[in-house]
């Protein structure tokens, strides 16, 4: 069946099951902590820190694939510090892993990582019950 981990994703990646799992997960599905703009008590990472970090775990997350795996990322928003605009933290992020993994080879050609924003009024109507 399926197999879950109780680590940080740094201790992970460099465990022994990791070395096993090479190339044998179908799905990996994460939602890491958000780049928040305030810091927080758990140590939150800056803006750079945060992207950097994030497209360095993916990056390696990727050879636990298997030819048809797929990564879902679930990123949420950041807004900008003493500001009503959104950061762009999220985008850059995104963007930076699209930059430093190799998608034709992974992913086939023509195909690139894509954000997907979705909200049913349903499920929401059942999570307020």
């Amino acid at each position: 069946m399926g197999e879950a981990f109780r680590a940080t994703i740094e201790e992970f990646l460099d465990s022994q099951e990791c070395v096993h799992l090479a190339g044998r997960v179908n799905l990996i599905l994460t939602s890491p902590p958000f780049p928040l703009a305030s810091p927080k008590a758990y140590g939150n990472k800056t803006e750079a820190d945060y992207i950097a970090w994030l497209s360095q775990v993916v990056f390696r997350m990727r050879s636990l694939l298997t030819d048809d795996g797929s990564l879902v990322l679930e990123i949420g928003n950041a807004w900008k510090a003493g500001s009503p605009t959104m950061s762009l933290a999220t985008m850059r992020t995104l963007m930076s892993i699209a930059d430093g993994v190799n998608y034709q080879r992974r992913f086939g050609e023509g195909e690139r990582p894509h954000s997907l924003i979705y909200y049913d009024d349903a499920v929401q109507k059942e999570a307020d019950v």
